[in-house]
């Protein structure tokens, strides 16, 4: 569990007690693989593709700021959906709000639909239009609020019970407002995804994404593993940066 103001948790959150002597600010672990005193032996860092150091920080950190279990960070906002839907079993229905980032319209219209799952787009601000459109096989809802660019407002708390009474997931769309002006995880959210190449990354010099888990689940260790076979992961440097941003999300959102 997160410890400390939010303030400090943009800052340190997700740290271990430092060693005397070791540096303030982290380091950048550009290495691809890491010794093993014996092959067989399994360790946190093997290889540069499944995890690194300036990663696993940045993913500490972000959980800490949302008090969430743990978080996992790829190489851009198109590229943390694209994980999530892909953890969906074969033939699953997905709800998204249907002024949602054009990016993920794209991917679910031309990826995710010839996966073989079903997408409805509808007006998330009303909980009523979700409900509408349940259907059996319904897994996930998308919900992004505010939408980008529309701004359209949806009930996080009211969608989240609703998707919960039909036993399916909620992720939550937190790009626009961050967690400096809203916290779907304490609204219900199962999920919160980020494009880091906006206000947290905030100086138009970054592409990431995140996906941040309220609580361990299999659909969590399953993003997981497809992280690591995908590959599609941010660069040490670009962790390294994003936690540098991280320090004044606070400052740059308010003011």
């Amino acid at each position: 569990m997160a410890t400390g103001k939010f303030e400090t948790r943009l800052i340190h959150g997700g740290d271990s007690e430092p060693a005397a002597g070791a540096g303030v600010a982290p380091g950048i672990e550009l290495s691809t693989t890491y010794v093993r005193a014996d092959p067989r032996d399994t360790q946190e860092f093997t290889y540069g593709r499944s995890d690194n150091p300036n990663r696993r920080t940045l993913e500490r950190r972000l959980a800490s700021i949302e008090n969430a279990f743990d978080a996992a960070a790829f190489a851009s906002g198109s590229a943390a959906a694209m994980a999530l839907f892909q953890t969906l079993p074969a033939g699953s229905h997905i709800i998204v709000t249907r002024d949602a980032y054009y990016g993920v319209i794209m991917l679910l219209n031309d990826l995710v639909i010839k996966m073989g799952h079903e997408v409805t787009p509808v007006d998330t601000s009303l909980p009523a239009n979700v409900e509408n459109c349940w259907q059996k096989n319904t897994r996930l809802v998308w919900l992004e609020t505010p939408s980008n660019p529309q701004m359209r407002i949806a009930d996080v708390a009211a969608i989240a019970q609703l998707t919960h009474r039909n036993g399916a997931v909620l992720c939550c769309d937190n790009t626009m407002a961050t967690i400096v002006l809203q916290d779907p995880l304490a609204l219900g959210a199962d999920f919160t995804m980020h494009s880091s190449t906006k206000f947290i990354g905030g100086h138009s010099d970054i592409t990431g994404g995140v996906i941040i888990a309220r609580e361990d689940s299999e659909q969590f260790q399953r993003l997981r593993e497809i992280q690591a076979l995908a590959g599609s992961t941010p660069s040490p440097f670009d962790c390294w940066l994003l936690l540098r941003s991280l320090a004044t999300l606070g400052l740059r959102v308010q003011q």
